[in-house]
């Protein structure tokens, strides 16, 4: 069956019914008499039978009897049409194209994070055997920092982070427990088939861990840290007062970490938002250093020496959050995990449990 509607001329039937009506209206009579409708923008709508009237006139064809199918049209910039076979191979250029790109920023990053531990190599021994850690501003540059931050937000809007948890002292139960951390949110790099929700940020960690062990285990007479083992932390404070009490990284047991390794991400911080990383001698509770959480901060100390505490932050918008990625690299079998008993008794002297130590 073949019907056409001869009486309606193109600008009656788009003033009288709308572009979408008339379409409407000719998708139910094609409905109702078992025949195929085309649409052609910009031509008036007819209704008429065969796949090869579609491929001649247009974007669109519903067949009653097949059900609905699309066939698009494609334009070049010269107005000529684009077969499917040319389609196909545009689509595959764009998908390789999109591949190499990816693969280039990857690369760009990795070697970032390596010529930023190429450049501090000698630096960070003197400065851990001195001060106890080692800072060093401007590490990756201002992009790969964007990035990593960029990263690190969709990955809390998206709801990856979770609250915080670490262990405290309670004395009237007499034992250590596990709290959760008041507006401390926080999630671990994992990689793998997680790749593409954090690229840069997996990035970061993959080749830190490779090169900052290897800085580190160049300045000593054997190894100390391994190339391949690590584990990490990403973690936002969203101010109201969040901290982190005082504590060890690593107060021995099982645990193999060795040395930290932070990176911040804080463009907006001042010193009114707070939070900053407060690092004690070992011999006073009154003797310490404040290190800033400032943007494109990189800082290290040994996990199993370093007493410290996060300050209260007090940031009041988004984008003053406390934004920071904590690396720890592990110390090979043969390294031990060391112990201060005396630096314990001075910081931490109602403490009956070591473990309870950790943060």
């Amino acid at each position: 069956p073949l019907l056409v509607l001869a009486p309606f001329s193109q600008n009656v039937a788009l003033t009288m019914l709308g572009r979408e009506w008339t379409q409407r209206l000719l998708v139910g009579l094609s409905l109702l008499h078992c025949t195929e409708c085309f649409f052609v923008p910009g031509v008036l709508p007819t209704v008429g039978c065969g796949a090869r009237g579609a491929g001649r006139q247009g974007v669109l064809a519903l067949s009653a009897k097949r059900g609905p199918t699309i066939r698009p049209y494609f334009e070049d910039q010269g107005g000529k049409k684009i077969s499917r076979k040319s389609k196909k191979a545009l689509k595959e250029a764009a998908q390789e194209k999109a591949f190499k790109e990816a693969q280039e920023a990857a690369a760009v990053h990795l070697d970032a994070v390596k010529n930023g531990v190429h450049l501090i190599k000698n630096e960070i021994k003197p400065a851990l055997e001195k001060d106890g850690f080692f800072v060093c501003d401007n590490f990756l540059g201002k992009i790969a920092g964007a990035q990593m931050l960029r990263e690190a937000r969709a990955l809390q809007a998206g709801g990856l982070l979770q609250l915080g948890e670490s262990t405290r002292w309670n004395e009237e139960l007499n034992k250590a427990e596990t709290y959760q951390k008041e507006n401390v949110y926080t999630m671990q790099i994992q990689g793998g088939d997680q790749y593409q929700l954090a690229p840069r940020l997996t990035e970061y960690v993959v080749q830190l861990t490779a090169s900052l062990s290897a800085a580190v285990n160049s300045q000593f007479p054997e190894p100390v840290l391994l190339q391949t083992h690590q584990t990490n932390k990403l973690a936002v404070c969203t101010g109201d007062g969040s901290h982190y009490a005082k504590h060890y990284d690593n107060q021995g047991g099982e645990d193999r970490r060795k040395l930290t390794a932070l990176y911040y991400m804080n463009p907006n911080w001042k010193e009114e938002h707070g939070g900053c990383f407060r690092a004690f001698k070992r011999d006073s509770t009154e003797s310490f250093t404040d290190i800033e959480p400032k943007f494109d901060r990189f800082f290290c100390f040994w996990s199993d020496e370093l007493i410290h505490s996060v300050q209260p932050s007090f940031a009041e918008k988004v984008e003053e959050h406390r934004w920071a990625l904590t690396v720890w690299l592990y110390a090979g079998d043969e390294v031990p995990i060391k112990r201060d008993e005396e630096a314990e008794k001075i910081h931490f002297p109602n403490l009956a449990d070591p473990e309870a130590l950790s943060g």
